[in-house]
């Protein structure tokens, strides 16, 4: 009996270990919408895409941000989400807070949004 509890205790762990390791990443596209219908027709169907697990659209600044698994798919298969919807995704660049690893800040203690913004241009 105990072994059998030390195997689902360990197997419990394992899994757990496992869910950890599938890094979520988050990325922000700028896409050509209009009005709430194609809000509402993105997040449907963007949502479908497979390894999307969120998504936000927000109108007035004209931005979906997406949050995926980035061992299920990445920003290139995204975009060919946005097409094959009829709408056009252009990432937007990351800031250096939000995206240390980028060739303008690779120090993440030294990481400055304005140093980032001056270098590369990012928002």
């Amino acid at each position: 009996m105990r072994k059998i509890v030390a195997i689902i205790v360990i197997s419990f762990f394992a899994f757990a270990l496992n869910a950890q390791e599938k890094e979520k990443v988050e990325t922000t596209f700028n896409v050509n919408m209009h009005c709430m219908s194609c809000v509402n027709k993105i997040e449907k169907n963007i949502a479908f895409e497979k390894g999307v697990k969120g998504i936000s659209c927000n109108l007035e600044a004209k931005t979906v941000t997406v949050t995926y698994r980035a061992d299920q798919t990445n920003t290139d298969n995204l975009i060919e989400g946005f097409a094959k919807i009829g709408y056009t995704g252009v990432t937007v660049k990351n800031s250096c807070k939000s995206d240390c690893s980028n060739a303008c800040c690779a120090d993440k203690n030294k990481c400055k949004k304005q140093d980032c913004t001056k270098k590369c241009g990012g928002s």
